[in-house]
């Protein structure tokens, strides 16, 4: 392995840390809106898709949206890239 993929290696590891905490952050607050929303401990897949709904909708969450995406296309872009260079 080349140094350049190491490097692509230990920096796509790092994304995936952050990656892996928003996404965790993310289902916490998804799952505590469908709580709210359906008044039971446990939701039913319906309470859930309308929580997610709304977490989408909500304005709040714009900041955790793009951190969610953009880590997750930023994720994406290093496996490519880290497949290319293996490659050559």
């Amino acid at each position: 392995m080349s140094g350049l993929a190491a490097a692509i290696l230990i920096l796509q590891g790092l994304v995936f840390a952050a990656w892996a905490f928003v996404a965790f952050r993310t289902l916490f607050d998804v799952t505590g809106r469908a709580r709210r929303l359906s008044g039971k401990i446990l939701p039913g897949p319906g309470w859930t898709v309308h929580a997610w709904a709304n977490w989408w909708r909500d304005r709040s969450t714009h900041r955790h949206r793009l951190q969610f995406v953009g880590l997750s296309l930023l994720l994406i872009v290093l496996i490519v890239i880290f497949a290319l260079v293996q490659r050559a």
